[in-house]
Parts: C-alpha cells; sequence; structure tokens
C-alpha cells in the first residue's frame, strides 16, 4: 500500500501547486518512479475520470475540467474541478471530486471544499468517496444538501442508485425520468 500513499502525497503536492506550476518530474520523485510512469500508474489508479463517466451519458452535456472560477474565502484562486453546462438551457454547475483512501486529512479539506461550494457563483456539489472520510464528515457533507456520496470500485465509480445523476439532471433542468419525456 506504500504506492497508494505516495499517490495521495503526490496528489497533495498538485493541490498545494494549484495556482502555479506543476512539476511533473517531481510528481514522479514524490512517487518514486519516472515521468512516464507516474502518469501510466495515475491513469490506473484512477480509472476512469469523473468528467469521463458523465461525458459518457451521451446527453450532449459541456464538460469542463479544471476551470478558474474567482476566489476562495481565505483569498487563493478558486478553480473547480468539474464544471457542466446543458447547452439546451445554458444551466451550469460545479462538482468537487474527492476520493480519500488513506487515512490523512480529509476532514479539513472537505470542511474548506464544502465553504467553497455554498460560496461558488453557481450550483455545487461535492462527489466523494472513500473508507477513511469520517461518519460526521459524511454526514455534514450529505445534509449540506452539497454532498453526494458515491461508491469507488476498481477504480470507476459505482453511482448504483444514480444519486449523481440525478442530481445533475435536476440542477440543469433536464428530465432525469424516461417515462417523462415527450
Amino acid at each position: 500500500m506504500e504506492w497508494v500513499e505516495r499517490l495521495n502525497q503526490s496528489m497533495n503536492y498538485i493541490e498545494e501547486h494549484l495556482t502555479g506550476d506543476i512539476d511533473y518530474e517531481q510528481l514522479g520523485r514524490i512517487a518514486c518512479c519516472s515521468t512516464h510512469h507516474y502518469q501510466r500508474m495515475f491513469s490506473y489508479m484512477a480509472g476512469i475520470a469523473l468528467a469521463e463517466y458523465i461525458r459518457g451519458w451521451g446527453e450532449g452535456l459541456a464538460v469542463e475540467e479544471e476551470k478558474y472560477i474567482g476566489w476562495r474565502f481565505i483569498g487563493t484562486p478558486r478553480k473547480l474541478d468539474i464544471v457542466i453546462m446543458n447547452p439546451q438551457n445554458c444551466r451550469s454547475m460545479a462538482i468537487e471530486a474527492k476520493l480519500q483512501e488513506t487515512s490523512g486529512s480529509a476532514f479539513e479539506k472537505l470542511s474548506y471544499a464544502l465553504d467553497d461550494c455554498m460560496a461558488a457563483p453557481i450550483p455545487s456539489i461535492i462527489v466523494f468517496s472513500g473508507r477513511y472520510i469520517r461518519d460526521d464528515m459524511k454526514a455534514k457533507l450529505i445534509s449540506s444538501g452539497h454532498g453526494i456520496e458515491v461508491g469507488y470500485e476498481n477504480g470507476a465509480i459505482a453511482d448504483r442508485y444514480e444519486l449523481l445523476k440525478q442530481r445533475i439532471y435536476i440542477e440543469l433542468g433536464m428530465n432525469y425520468f424516461p417515462f417523462l419525456r415527450p
């Protein structure tokens, strides 16, 4: 499990350097491998990206990744993981994606992410998963109306009840229920 810890350390490096340049060679050094192998390992560990998962619905949604939208409450630039827009009515929403598979500072990061979502200029949610997210934090996220817990199995998102898809359809003014479609 040492490689998972190193991958999480590299993710911490990325989060710390979001406003500047990210040195891919440094990411490889953190993970104790070459830049090429780091990129392959990251893709393998992450499986399908959340943005690709949403694009796979085939609804013609515009999906942008890593979109800057103003400033965080602590004075640093605010970047959203994913911004989705329905081109038919121009409604948009944002998604923060958080995975915590090792022990660490998830409580602090998720608290900041929740504050950011509540202050975002467009509707925002936090999609989260991981066995090391404490139950009290899960309850706080879900009860705020900004958190949706999904499964994460074999490197892919597992949204068994399609709660994420339902929430996105509702926020974007789309009809989720096929039997209600004209």
